[in-house]
């Protein structure tokens, strides 16, 4: 997360919200969201049969079953990014229309210095998750810090040298190659372990074809959507990839790396409660994987929502980014919030789908994305003339909170209710704390109203509302008894008894 805000108010402050930095955010989103996409499907395809490989017949098996995963992954990665090598330059002109013929080219220069690496990402996708499966889940974090850490080094380096945006992503190239080797050490030791088998008893179940073809439509759909709000955004002029860039990384960076978290975590569970046949056992897991993301992601949507402006100005208002720009990217993060929650809800919900494979994945997810992806384009086609950029964002929002519904109503009748009516009452009572840090936060900045007219005034005061915010919805959580606030006090307490002694 720090990683993140730092590149970003780097990026603002040296080169602004322009031409140059419309072209690298594009190819960067072209091929960060090809290798989150292969993350989460390794993810969610692999992670079940690993625990149970693992599980029953022990380590040696999974590390010859690995070994050849894994150069099958590569070369195919490999022959694929050749083909899309030699076609870079009509991948950038399709997908970004409204760029001109200047931005094209410099677009297609950084969109080839990252393809190359790519193969090398989707074989840390498979290794990230053979380690998620073993419970070894600090690993594949730390790796995937290297080519941002990479990244950094190298703006640190612009004033010095004045390299341009080229060279920071020659740094996330070689970055990406770090972390592979640093993968591989740390597979080549987890396997080494002297493991043994420890449920040999657990009952096997049959691989999902369907759920192969129904994970490759998901990602199309999560990589599809991505690129449609990138080409969207190049055709509302100078800044538009930019500012929506800076915008998404402002809003993602914190509740991201939560939901990310939780649903990597929880998702091993559900693969081993199935795996033993536990229903009720996954089901459970499912409501505290739902509780534990909203208990963090709420209050960080209600403090983005409400503090947009400020926010902003603090960090990116700045340097060679601009006024109009800081308004605009304030504008995208008013939008971006709730999606928040609506993506925490999405991550649970997708990783309890897959989790099961005895469910008709084929038919949910082609129902589910092709309703959402016809709102997102319809919206867009609709709104875009008349709202500009914003009209991203607000198609986003509207398409992925369709596309939970639709999921949800599929896994209720596949399932049952995942979450029962007598069960509703920790979610209700989140909502209200939320409503209680929205209220606590708005009182601050109607009380500092005058105050704000410097940066430093606007730190301390967006400062002073978040914590009220976060205090707000954490006692009124307490109040109403959240379960995960009980957790949260006993964690405190431990720490206290620890500090004690």
């Amino acid at each position: 997360m720090g990683l993140s805000l730092i590149i970003a108010l780097a990026i603002a402050n040296l080169f602004g919200a322009g031409h140059v930095t419309d072209a690298f955010f594009f190819a960067r989103r072209l091929v960060s969201n090809c290798a989150a996409g292969l993350d989460r499907a390794f993810q969610l395809l692999q992670v079940p049969p690993l625990v149970r490989l693992a599980e029953t017949q022990g380590l040696a098996v999974l590390s010859a079953h690995l070994r050849k995963r894994l150069w099958q992954v590569f070369l195919i990665a490999s022959a694929l990014c050749a083909a899309a090598y030699a076609m870079a330059g009509e991948i950038v002109d399709v997908l970004a229309p409204g760029f001109s013929e200047e931005q094209c080219r410099t677009a297609e220069t950084y969109f080839r210095i990252l393809l190359v690496v790519l193969p090398l990402s989707a074989a840390t996708a498979l290794a990230g998750a053979t380690l998620n499966a073993l419970r070894l889940f600090r690993l594949p974090v730390i790796a995937r810090l290297l080519p941002r850490l990479c990244a950094l080094v190298a703006l640190a380096m612009v004033p010095v040298f004045a390299f341009g945006l080229g060279a920071v992503a020659l740094a996330i190239a070689a970055g990406t190659v770090v972390m592979a080797v640093f993968f591989a050490i740390c597979i080549r030791h987890a396997v080494s372990q002297d493991w043994t088998a420890v449920n040999t008893s657990a009952p096997q179940q049959t691989f999902s074809r369907g759920r192969v073809w129904a994970m490759l439509l998901s990602q199309f759909h999560l990589i599809g959507a991505i690129w449609i709000d990138m080409a969207m955004a190049s055709l509302t002029g100078e800044g538009g990839v930019a500012t929506l860039e800076f915008a998404q990384r402002m809003t993602n960076m914190a509740p991201g790396v939560v939901t990310n978290s939780v649903v990597i975590v929880y998702y091993t569970e559900f693969a081993s409660h199935l795996a033993r046949g536990n229903q009720e056992a996954f089901r459970k897991s499912v409501q505290e994987s739902l509780r534990a993301t909203l208990l963090f992601v709420m209050p960080a949507a209600v403090t983005l929502f409400m503090l947009n402006k400020p926010l902003v100005a603090v960090l990116l208002g700045h340097g060679a980014f601009e006024p109009w720009a800081v308004e605009q990217t304030a504008s995208i993060i008013a939008w971006l919030a709730p999606l928040l929650v609506v993506n925490a809800l999405l991550g649970t919900l997708a990783s309890a789908l897959f989790a099961d494979p005895k469910l008709p994945h084929v038919r949910i997810i082609v129902t589910s994305i092709t309703t959402a992806l016809a709102a997102r384009l319809c919206l867009n086609w609709l709104f875009l003339p008349h709202y500009g950029v914003l009209t991203v964002p607000a198609a986003s929002l509207a398409s992925m909170t369709l596309l939970m519904v639709i999921l949800y109503v599929w896994l209720a009748y596949a399932l049952g209710p995942l979450v029962r009516l007598r069960e509703i009452r920790p979610f209700a009572a989140m909502a209200l704390a939320s409503a209680a840090a929205a209220a606590a936060i708005w009182s601050v900045q109607a009380a500092a109203a005058r105050e704000m007219a410097g940066r430093l005034e606007m730190t301390a005061v967006a400062a002073l509302a978040t914590l009220c915010g976060g205090l707000a919805f954490l006692a009124v959580a307490t109040l109403l008894k959240v379960p995960e606030t009980r957790r949260i006090r006993q964690a405190l307490r431990k720490a206290a008894r620890r500090g004690a002694a």
